[in-house]
């Protein structure tokens, strides 16, 4: 089935839409991942506090839609026999309240639904069989037409090719990426057979061989179904890349080093907060974390996407004073020249290099960006 529809919800992975399916008066299933085979759920594991805990959604904004542009999503297929009867259900969930910056939050404009033949009844659709190759006057669903221990119908609701044993060339057997998420064996890997890279870390399915054991570029010992297989806030990929091992969590790559934290006294300036990190006597809670992109937003409405909440506060959305964040970096500069650093900050930052100020906005102020171009020579800094 095809559905036309647009939406704008709360950032992050709060809120969705989302749809539901059922037959024969039978219980409501929600449609997620691989059931969607063109413009599917983009949020996974919603937290807000609503019906949809868990699950995948679609959620923030969709493509076009200030200029009122509608996606057209593609559901199924899904099996029904004769006389079978076939609802759809659309559900939105709002977590406490806040909705989108644009209406409508939630707009379905049409919906159309196709059946197609199986003579056979084997489960697959004529057409497809007569596409690959397939018998579509006998049951071969059972069959294994190229020899990668998935069957023809398996293949037919994965949607990968019964004809090819590594639909997605990643020199893993179709039948031995299960797509489950769970690595058992390197014959039941859990991966994605559409996808060479299932986590989306930067290194393929076959590299991360989940021994745990790093031996270099080709055997990683990662798990291809965990980004971050050591859970330290960076990537599988990008610790490869770093030369660092991405199974030991004590090897942190050279990024930014992020302290959070609440003073037990106003801060009202850039020297307040400077003092606080450096005497940290007036420190209430502090957290320490490493971080690639410093993204952090007290309210979720800031100008950059997929913002998240301050290590140290317990929630965005919070009313909340007297806080601050230092984060420090080294960086080699390879080529000399003019550089543009900036911020964006509600009641302002500063930016300091060598220990030296190179700009600063202490003003008590809304969100608002603060550039600052200057010379850098060649060297680490």
């Amino acid at each position: 089935m095809n559905f036309d529809h647009r939406y704008d919800t709360e950032g992050g992975d709060w809120d969705g839409g989302a749809l539901y399916i059922r037959a024969n008066r039978g219980p409501f299933t929600c449609v997620e991942g691989e059931r969607f085979t063109e413009n599917g759920c983009n949020t996974e594991n919603l937290i807000g506090a609503h019906a949809f805990p868990g699950l995948t959604a679609f959620g923030r904004i969709s493509r076009g839609h200030p200029a009122g542009t509608h996606i057209t999503s593609t559901g199924g297929p899904f099996t029904l026999g004769v006389g079978d009867t076939v609802q759809f259900q659309f559900l939105m969930a709002n977590h406490q309240g806040v909705v989108g910056t644009i209406s409508p939050n939630l707009e379905i404009d049409s919906i159309s639904a196709v059946s197609v033949p199986d003579g056979d009844g084997d489960g697959m659709p004529d057409d497809y069989e007569d596409a690959n190759g397939l018998d579509k006057a006998a049951n071969d669903s059972a069959g294994d037409s190229d020899l990668d221990d998935s069957s023809n119908l398996h293949e037919f609701l994965t949607e990968t090719n019964p004809q090819n044993d590594d639909s997605d060339d990643d020199s893993i057997l179709d039948g031995s990426e299960t797509n489950t998420g769970i690595f058992v064996s390197a014959t039941y890997t859990g991966t994605n057979p559409l996808s060479e890279d299932s986590d989306s870390d930067g290194l393929t399915d076959a590299v991360e061989t989940n021994t745990q054991i790093f031996v270099d570029a080709n055997n990683t010992g990662s798990n291809p179904n965990l980004a971050d297989t050591d859970n330290k806030g960076f990537s599988d990929g990008f610790e490869i890349n770093s030369a660092v091992d991405p199974n030991d969590d004590a090897c942190v790559p050279a990024v930014w080093s992020v302290r959070n934290a609440t003073s037990s006294v106003p801060l009202n300036s850039i020297v307040d907060t400077r003092a606080l990190f450096e005497s940290p006597a007036n420190i209430i809670a502090e957290i320490h974390t490493f971080e690639i992109n410093i993204n952090f937003r007290e309210n979720a409405q800031g100008p950059f996407p997929d913002s998240r909440t301050f290590p140290v506060l317990p929630g965005q959305d919070t009313d909340t004073n007297d806080y601050g964040l230092l984060a420090t970096s080294t960086i080699f500069i390879g080529d000399p020249g003019v550089c543009t650093f900036g911020f964006n900050k509600d009641d302002g930052g500063g930016l300091f290099i060598d220990g030296e100020v190179a700009m600063i906005d202490g003003r008590n102020r809304g969100s608002t960006t603060t550039l600052r171009a200057t010379y850098l020579p060649y060297g680490t800094l």
